[in-house]
């Protein structure tokens, strides 16, 4: 039974029942869905007969004018067995409504999002912010992922619905939790997404407390895993001035064909230069000396020949050989006077691919070091971002 009133009567127009997805539907059969008075008496009953299929959905309508304050879902006396249940949506409205109710519009789509990791230039946190259903956000597979979307400002959360990706994978999004955090990004409310969910499937999670109210919404596991969505999105009401930033642009590969030099060209071979980083080839690469004389750090450099917004970094390694020599990367980020204005240090290999995310760092050169005095071999260096 859930309590539907927070100290008050609503009028109930429809109530939705959605059974497990994993297993064991055929247990939900033989129900009755009532709701019930604030003195706990029933005012409307509704009696299922049949089974309910896996993730399958039974809708019930009610008799207009039916005020209710709790809603509950029972096995008839005939019939004993585990009751499980997805969801439960009661649809309708307060007895008391106020003068001009807020308007519940969707609030995720084109704002700023970020992400523990990005699995490339593609599918970076904005992806799931989008619109398009067809694009995704997709973590790294070796971290403990999150996923968190700005709303703007401080706003009353209603529900949060993910769309999982289409094409392949979608057990991945299982175990998962859906935080409303405030301004401070101190957690308010939380909820749990238990079980999987399907290829291109939407799971809903229902806020909609007194005290929903929050800036950020985050997704996470705490597990490690790739995390992967087609679409988050937020409905509610912004709790002041609906926010005026511009929706987060769709990033591109700004390094591709930029001016970039490295600290040694391997005994000058033209081949190998610090071009070789940013032509769109990954069968070509860079390769800097190897444990030169009075030189601790290899260094290769990019001009992006403007200042630009960098939301993530991605790095390909040399394909043929040596592939372990690329380790504890650090990326040196300078403006437009070539003033360093951020470093980011990075631990371990990269295998033959991998994407940092970077925390929308305005920069205009960017440089790279590896751990030690060995030879800098890059096939591809591409930063990812848009023009301020």
């Amino acid at each position: 039974m859930v309590d539907l009133g927070l100290g008050s009567l609503n009028y109930i127009e429809k109530v939705v029942v959605q059974n497990r997805q994993d297993c064991c539907g055929g247990r939900l059969k033989l129900f009755h869905v009532e709701l019930l008075d604030a003195d706990k008496n029933v005012v409307f009953a509704a009696y299922h007969g049949g089974t309910v299929g896996n993730a399958q959905v039974r809708e019930f309508l009610v008799d207009d004018g039916t005020v209710a304050r709790f809603a509950r879902i029972r096995y008839d006396d005939s019939y004993k067995n585990c009751l499980h249940v997805a969801e439960l949506e009661v649809w309708g409205y307060p007895t008391e409504l106020p003068a001009s109710p807020e308007p519940i519009i969707e609030m995720a789509q084109g704002m700023k999002a970020t992400a523990s990791s990005s699995y490339n230039g593609n599918t970076v946190a904005s992806k799931s912010v989008d619109g398009d259903i067809n694009t995704i956000h997709h973590s790294n597979c070796n971290d403990v992922p999150w996923w968190k979307v700005d709303l703007g400002v401080m706003s009353f959360v209603q529900h949060v619905e993910i769309t999982n990706r289409v094409d392949c994978c979608g057990g991945r999004l299982r175990a998962a939790t859906v935080e409303l955090l405030d301004e401070d990004e101190n957690l308010v409310e939380s909820r749990y997404i238990e079980g999987s969910v399907g290829n291109g499937q939407v799971v809903q999670k229902v806020f909609n407390e007194e005290t929903s109210l929050g800036r950020y919404v985050q997704v996470s596991f705490d597990r490690v895993d790739c995390l992967h969505m087609g679409e988050v999105k937020v409905y509610g009401y912004h709790l002041m001035a609906k926010p005026t930033t511009s929706p987060t642009p769709v990033p591109a590969n700004l390094s591709l064909g930029k001016p970039a030099t490295q600290s040694s060209t391997y005994n000058n071979i033209q081949n190998v230069g610090a071009s070789s980083a940013v032509d769109g080839d990954p069968d070509t690469f860079t390769h800097t000396h190897c444990w030169q004389p009075g030189v601790t750090q290899q260094w290769w450099k990019v001009d992006l020949l403007d200042v630009y917004t960098i939301s993530s970094i991605t790095v390909g390694n040399r394909l043929d050989c040596c592939g372990g020599r690329f380790h504890d990367a650090t990326f040196y980020f300078y403006d437009e006077n070539d003033q360093e204005v951020h470093v980011m240090p990075t631990s371990g290999g990269i295998g033959n691919k991998k994407t940092f995310s970077v925390d929308f760092v305005s920069a205009r050169h960017i440089k790279v070091t590896i751990g030690d005095g060995d030879c800098l071999q890059i096939g591809e260096f591409e930063a990812w971002g848009w023009k301020e």
